[in-house]
């Protein structure tokens, strides 16, 4: 999670440049999420709305979960999409754009 503090610092840097309205972290690939993992990813989310800004957690295990359940971490402040692409097309069409499904 230290490349995540860093990313956080990066962001806050950058968002004095260019209003960013979402942070998303996509956790596909995540096997484990520990009591640290938790707080930092908490942190981040709260600096994020600080910053005006929405923080989207995407991606999370069925594992992960349980993990976060049995943690008692709420992730009241962040908003969860199942996967990245879920979350991509709804923050689109909220954003009035039109989203076209390919096969």
């Amino acid at each position: 999670m230290n490349n995540a503090k860093h990313g956080l610092l990066k962001y806050s840097t950058n968002y004095t440049q260019v209003r960013i309205l979402f942070a998303i972290f996509d956790i596909t690939g995540v096997p484990v999420v520990d009591t640290q993992v938790a707080q930092t990813l908490l942190e981040i989310t709260k600096a994020i709305r600080l910053l005006g800004a929405q923080a989207i957690l995407v991606g999370i295990r069925p594992e992960v979960a349980q993990t976060l359940v049995g943690l008692h971490v709420s992730l009241d402040s962040m908003t969860t999409y199942a996967d990245l692409q879920e979350a991509i097309v709804t923050l689109l069409r909220r954003a009035g754009w039109q989203t076209v499904n390919r096969v």
